[in-house]
């Protein structure tokens, strides 16, 4: 049992320090989801999901053909910091993951969601305060905090 716990140690290094035995895969999972409608323009956080630790490259416009990159080497795969946009627009976004070693750069596919025509109503909204209503959870990535409960259950004594 002791040598099966060091095999999953090892291999739970290997997937944390970036290490992959195949090809450098693209993101997925766009969150809005591609050719979403009706997105909030205010406060959005946009997201996706990416099995290679490395960082991320976001390019963001109104035109697939003249995507701005608007942050570079993200180390979270969230981005949160668009300004209020504009009603009733489609949005285009692309995420490229660059490896670890930053010698390999895959780009990622084009994807778009389009905006609510006037911001949803907040007169239920007893908060005090507007917009962005989320927790920023970047500090431990979706992939690495899914592994820490079977690593922690495995090296348990």
């Amino acid at each position: 049992m002791k040598r099966y716990r060091i095999a999953v140690v090892l291999v739970f290094l290997f997937c944390l320090c970036g290490t992959s035995f195949g090809a450098l895969s693209s993101a997925i999972n766009p969150n809005p989801s591609n050719g979403a409608i009706g997105i909030n323009r205010e406060g959005l956080v946009i997201d996706w999901d990416c099995s290679e630790f490395g960082t991320f490259d976001l390019f963001f416009g109104t035109s697939p053909g003249d995507l701005l990159l608007i942050a570079e080497d993200l180390a979270s795969a969230v981005y949160f910091d668009l300004d209020t946009l504009d009603p009733e627009t489609t949005y285009y976004w692309r995420v490229d993951v660059v490896s670890s070693d930053t010698i390999t750069t895959v780009t990622g596919d084009i994807w778009n969601f389009t905006t609510w025509a006037s911001a949803p109503d907040d007169d239920d909204d007893d908060s005090g305060g507007g917009g962005g209503g989320g927790c920023n959870t970047g500090l431990i990535p979706a992939a690495f905090g899914s592994l820490l409960v079977p690593l922690m259950f495995l090296l348990r004594k």
